[in-house]
């Protein structure tokens, strides 16, 4: 997978080897959080003043702090607002950052979880195949 935009210029899923930082440059980002919910090892150097790394590990499994998952969200609701993009990461790029990518973009483009696990899908067919993020979305968005 790598990098894939799913609201223009604002919300983008990746995978945990797509060179974040270079892939932001390409596109002119100057500014920008990354949510990195991968495994427990480091992986997200310190690459620009610029660019905010946010490490949140979560298990591609029952979600459970759905506190923090909805403040993670806000959080990345506020980066866009304020003028940065936003980076959902994990490890394959499809369930975790999916997962955080929908709840971001129900939030930005106010819909439904239901619509916003369509649009990160129409971007990357493979996100959200974890039928506990499926459930977590239908049900508290």
């Amino acid at each position: 997978m790598a990098f894939i935009e799913i609201i223009e210029r604002s919300l983008y899923q990746s995978d945990a080897n797509a060179a974040v930082a270079l892939k932001l440059e390409e596109r002119g980002i100057r500014r920008a959080v990354v949510f990195d919910l991968g495994g427990v090892e480091e992986r997200m150097e310190p690459v620009s003043d610029r660019i905010v790394s946010v490490r949140w590990p979560i298990e591609d499994g029952p979600i459970a702090d759905r506190p923090m998952l909805h403040a993670l969200a806000a959080l990345g609701e506020q980066a866009i607002a304020g003028g940065s993009a936003v980076v959902a990461m994990c490890t394959m790029g499809r369930n975790r950052s999916g997962l955080l990518a929908a709840m971001i973009a129900a939030r930005v483009c106010e819909v439904t979880g239901d619509e916003a696990m369509a649009l990160v899908r129409s971007r990357n067919p493979e996100a959200i195949a974890n039928v506990w993020f499926e459930e977590f979305l239908r049900s508290e968005l």
